[in-house]
């Protein structure tokens, strides 16, 4: 096998060709690390984020879930009221529909 010998113009060629493509591929490689670096950045960040939004929703559904609690407690105070006024007969209505009220006595006067 013949020497390559820098003199050669093949062979300064081939070198600088090699010298070329190892530079490409350097520069290559860097960006592709810097993107990674990037991507890697953006990842921590958005988990970071999510953290917080799931804290928040949970908060809310928390507060939403004591709202629901509160209203089904309201609602049923409400039915058991009716329950009382449908229990009550008749009569006892009308009387006291039909009763007089005294005047109020003013004492300002």
């Amino acid at each position: 096998m013949k020497e390559m010998s820098r003199e050669d113009p093949t062979t300064a060629i081939a070198l600088e060709t090699e010298a070329a493509y190892g530079f490409q591929w350097y520069v290559f490689c860097r960006k592709k690390e810097c993107v990674m670096t990037s991507l890697r950045d953006q990842c921590e960040k958005l988990k970071e984020k999510n953290k917080t939004l799931s804290a928040s929703l949970d908060k809310a559904k928390e507060g939403s879930v004591l709202k629901r609690l509160e209203d089904a407690k309201l609602r049923q105070d409400y039915e058991a009221a009716l329950k009382t006024l449908d229990s009550i007969p008749p009569e006892v209505i009308r009387f006291y529909e039909n009763r007089t009220q005294e005047p109020v006595m003013r004492h300002d006067k």
